[in-house]
């Protein structure tokens, strides 16, 4: 057997990337390595529906899926009470939308993960609450990305998290 690092080729884990939005999603396609740097080949904005046609169609060993968790505060102290119930009615939508996917997923017997933003941003970023730009940042230390706009980014993060993710769970297994 070689020393640690020498001669071991890298596992490759595709994984599918969603940032679930009401209208449109951020998808991205991510081969993840074991030793850990990543590779997009595909990312896009889509429309839910198209979402469904992208996990049908795309030969994937995980899909990774960021569901929304709270109302960003900053939004609320901008623009008051009514941008509270539109953000509110946004994470339900988003949170719906999250459950059919998660739903056709089990129907057709897929791995997936279910994550919120600052789960994975806790673990690339190190920091829970990273802003766009240090998102950015994180990721374009592991992946080349070229230029995205921040749903795709973060299709791409929540992605490279979760093939990191089963990449340990192999190794520990």
């Amino acid at each position: 057997q070689p020393p640690r690092g020498v001669g071991r080729a890298a596992r490759v884990l595709t994984v599918l990337g969603i940032d679930i939005g009401p209208d449109l999603c951020g998808v991205a396609r991510v081969q993840v390595e074991s030793i850990g740097r990543s590779r997009l080949t595909w990312s896009g904005l889509l429309s839910f529906e198209d979402v469904f046609e992208e996990v049908e169609r795309a030969a994937v060993g995980l899909v990774a899926i960021e569901c929304p968790e709270e109302v960003h505060q900053g939004l609320v102290r901008l623009r008051g009470a009514a941008a509270l119930r539109s953000a509110s009615q946004h994470i339900g939508d988003c949170k719906r939308i999250a459950g059919r996917v998660e739903g056709l997923l089990m129907a057709r017997k897929l791995a997936y993960e279910t994550t919120t933003a600052r789960i994975w941003r806790a673990a690339l970023c190190g920091r829970a609450a990273a802003t766009d730009a240090q998102v950015k940042t994180a990721l374009t230390l592991r992946c080349e990305m070229g230029k995205t706009n921040n749903h795709v980014r973060d299709a791409v993060g929540v992605a490279i998290w979760a093939g990191m993710r089963a990449g340990r769970e192999r190794r520990t297994a």
